[in-house]
């Protein structure tokens, strides 16, 4: 394994800390997977945008 730093927001990052080791190492790797995925199928940076919104708003974040 080789280490490398990712920018996570806030949230994400708390929940990381606070995770038992166990469910830190499942973390990282669908972190791994997903980041291999990205590579296979790039998307825009519109349609990233648009999944983002779409899970913020799914997750009751509001345009206020």
């Amino acid at each position: 394994m080789e280490k490398i730093t990712v920018h996570v927001d806030p949230e994400a990052a708390r929940v990381y800390r606070e995770a038992s080791p166990e469910l830190r190492a499942k973390m990282n790797a669908l972190i791994s997977l997903q980041i291999l995925e990205a590579e296979k199928h790039p998307l825009s940076l519109r349609d990233l945008m648009d999944i983002i919104s779409t899970k913020a708003k799914d997750r009751g974040l509001t345009e206020q």
